[in-house]
């Protein structure tokens, strides 16, 4: 096989993984944590930034299996960039021991990688502490919909901001929370196809330097 058949192939297995992990990670993250926190405050009374510790919380909690499951994924990926010795006679050895290298590179990119997604899609899903709540996602569709029954109810209009740091740490009255809940539930249905998004995009970026070795073979 050329170089450039190995670059292909390399490609495409690197391809496949990210596809897996991204689904693997909406499913985990997405539909088992989000979805069901955001059910559970319904029920509850916390106030908005509870929901909000609450989703960074169980995602963290969640975290350390997930991340287990990603690099189960990404060091069965660099077995198969390696080459058996056994396979590698005479002027074959040279590629074998460059593509040992290239195999080294892959670990260590992939351990790099690991703890940066880590990182990167708890910032993703959660906003920081106190009022600084994220505008998109999760909590900001939990707010919007408070806000859309706020209005309703009470006749008034507010800038979006003002409300939100106001309403953040305030327990929400059943009536609201009831109003919203229809609203919010339908926000994470149409929201789960840009969490996966965001996701996909995410691991291409951390995994840059993986798919740059694709890009150029394994003769670099």
């Amino acid at each position: 096989m050329s170089e450039k058949d190995d670059s292909v192939v390399l490609r495409k297995r690197l391809d496949d993984v990210v596809l897996r992990l991204t689904e693997m990670i909406k499913a985990d993250v997405y539909e088992n944590i989000i979805v069901a926190t955001v059910r559970d405050w319904f029920e509850g009374n916390e106030s908005v930034i509870q929901l909000n510790d609450a989703i960074r919380t169980n995602v963290q909690k969640r975290w350390p299996f997930v991340e287990r499951k990603i690099a189960a994924e990404l060091y069965e990926f660099q077995q198969k960039v390696k080459v058996p010795a056994s396979a590698c006679s005479g002027p074959d050895v040279g590629r074998l021991l460059n593509e040992q290298g290239v195999s080294e590179a892959v670990g260590q990119t992939i351990s790099a990688a690991i703890g940066a997604i880590g990182t990167a899609l708890v910032a993703m899903v959660s906003g920081g502490a106190g009022t600084a709540l994220i505008a998109a996602g999760p909590v900001g569709w939990v707010i919007g919909a408070i806000i859309g029954a706020l209005a309703f109810f009470l006749g008034k209009s507010k800038i979006e901001k003002e409300i939100s740091s106001r309403i953040a740490d305030k327990r929400i009255p059943a009536f609201l929370k009831k109003a919203a809940k229809s609203k919010v539930a339908a926000q994470l249905k149409l929201g789960e196809a840009h969490f996966e998004e965001q996701v996909y995009g995410l691991l291409r970026e951390k995994l840059g330097p993986l798919y740059d070795m694709a890009e150029h073979g394994l003769d670099q």
